[in-house]
């Protein structure tokens, strides 16, 4: 066989293996086939989203809840007033939607603004429509199910506003 030595044997797992506190060696506790980062020395870091008071006045303090069956979008002058709320994003002419165009410098950065968008939104349950290139992400948040705006969209735009301050 070429490229190999006619002994070959693989590595000790003790070249691959480490134990909480980082020593190699025998014994270790952590066998991480991603050696020698140590990213699995750390726990998983969880990063919870919980609601701790329903009826919190800020937006950002409350989180996403499913909506029923034939739930009824805000009127306009609804969604005006929740809207005051939120510095920088614009209600439709139609007050179907509110949309937040950010302006970045470059384009990994209009996608790193794209991905925590998107993160939000699989965290929330309420998927927000992203558009983006080089130099900007527009994020529009719109509730499908009721045809318009409902708290969710608020709680959505102001989670993300939170996010990027």
């Amino acid at each position: 066989m070429r490229g190999r030595p006619a002994m070959w044997t693989a590595p000790a797992p003790s070249a691959w293996t480490r134990s909480a506190t980082g020593a190699r060696g025998a014994g270790s506790a952590t066998t991480c086939w991603r050696w020698p980062r140590r990213c699995c020395d750390r726990p998983p870091r969880e990063m919870p989203m919980t609601d701790p008071d329903p009826a919190a006045p800020d937006l950002a303090s409350r989180t996403c809840t499913p909506c029923a069956a034939g739930t009824a979008p805000h009127d306009a002058a609804t969604a005006d007033r929740m809207l005051a709320g939120l510095s920088g994003w614009r209600m439709s002419d139609e007050a179907r939607a509110i949309t937040r165009r950010f302006e970045v410098k470059g384009f990994a950065k209009a996608v790193e603004l794209a991905n925590l968008a998107a993160w939000l939104g699989n965290r929330q349950g309420h998927h927000p429509d992203i558009a983006f290139g080089w130099g900007y992400c527009a994020v529009t948040f719109t509730t499908h199910a009721a045809g318009g705006l409902t708290d969710n969209d608020f709680i959505c735009a102001a989670r993300l506003d939170a996010l990027l301050a």
